[in-house]
């Protein structure tokens, strides 16, 4: 492809770059922003990962649990990049780890995904402490956001809660059909 030289008159009407909010982030919250979109995008793997395991276990509630929570992971991925655009940033995707957890028994699969989740939040509440710090009400307001857009820390207070019950619902005696259901129901409510 070949590119279009600019003539002179390109040239003499020089635009500043546009974006809906006109507004500048730092360098370090744009960096943090790009760290969680790659961390989203792995626990969206892990969580389709783990969904393949149930799936191939016969535990077919899980898989759905686990489908949903990949699904869930996806929407903030997209939350992220749609306030980026918004605040006129390119940017090039970043790396996305390879799923390398370990695990062997069912109950693991809790065990890790709380783990995920409690670093999850740490990660977000590192956004809101930066957004804090420089002193950007917008990217507080979009962070705390209660209408119909973005509301990270909502989003992972409830994340967090709901992977903390079903580990719990998965820890408790009794067969993994019952807890399955127990576990995909609390999910829906």
């Amino acid at each position: 492809m070949k590119l279009k030289q600019k003539s002179e008159e390109d040239v003499s009407t020089k635009e500043e770059p546009t974006s809906k909010f006109n507004v500048d982030l730092s360098e370090n919250m744009i960096n943090l922003l790009i760290k969680q979109i790659s961390h989203e995008l792995h626990n969206y793997t892990l969580y389709k990962t783990f969904a393949n395991y149930f799936g191939s276990e016969g535990l077919n509630l899980l898989k759905e649990y686990y489908l949903g929570r990949a699904d869930e992971e996806l929407l903030h991925h997209n939350w992220i990049v749609d306030y980026l655009d918004e605040r006129g940033v390119f940017f090039k995707y970043p790396a996305v780890p390879e799923v390398n957890e370990e695990f062997t028994e069912y109950i693991d699969v809790f065990e890790l995904t709380v783990a995920v989740e409690e670093e999850t939040t740490k990660m977000i509440y590192e956004i809101v402490d930066l957004a804090n710090k420089d002193r950007d009400y917008l990217a507080l307001s979009w962070l705390m956001q209660n209408g119909n857009g973005a509301k990270l820390v909502q989003e992972q207070t409830e994340e967090l809660a709901i992977s903390n019950l079903a580990l719990s619902i998965a820890s408790q005696d009794g067969s993994w059909l019952e807890k399955e259901r127990a576990i995909l129901k609390a999910h829906k409510s």
